[in-house]
């Protein structure tokens, strides 16, 4: 019988203990959100906003040396046909995805998945065509 009260009291403080955690993994989290709120409202000659200049700054760098690296003016045919060349490429993969749907059961798992590779393959047409517009104005 002491047995069984040792167990029962261990099981009361292992929760009471779990519950302690929980509630103070809680009070962390809206503490972290309400501090992210905060600092979303900061003015912006403090905190984040204060340095956004340099931060501006330090983007252009990098910009402009991927810019050297690329040579987009040296090489703009050859980037405009790999360009063409997967976007004819991807085409050809977006009309064998359609063909392995299978009507009969759209919402199988199989279609749904077809149907995600398609959607994907769909975004990196409109992401080729992003990628040329940037090739084009260089």
């Amino acid at each position: 019988m002491r047995e069984d009260l040792l167990k029962i009291l261990g099981i009361v403080v292992v929760v009471i203990f779990l519950l302690y955690l929980g509630s103070n993994a809680l009070k962390m989290h809206l503490n972290m959100q309400r501090s992210i709120f905060e600092g979303l409202t900061n003015n912006v000659d403090s905190g984040i906003g204060g340095s956004a200049a340099t931060y501006a700054t330090s983007i252009s760098q990098q910009m402009t040396a991927l810019q050297d690296s690329l040579l987009i003016k040296k090489y703009n045919t050859d980037y405009e046909n790999v360009i063409l060349n997967l976007d004819e490429y991807i085409g050809l993969a977006m009309l064998q995805t359609s063909l392995l749907i299978n009507p009969k059961d759209i919402t199988t798992p199989e279609n749904i998945a077809l149907l995600t590779n398609l959607n994907t393959l769909n975004a990196a047409k409109q992401s080729l065509n992003n990628v040329m517009t940037v090739v084009d104005q260089h």
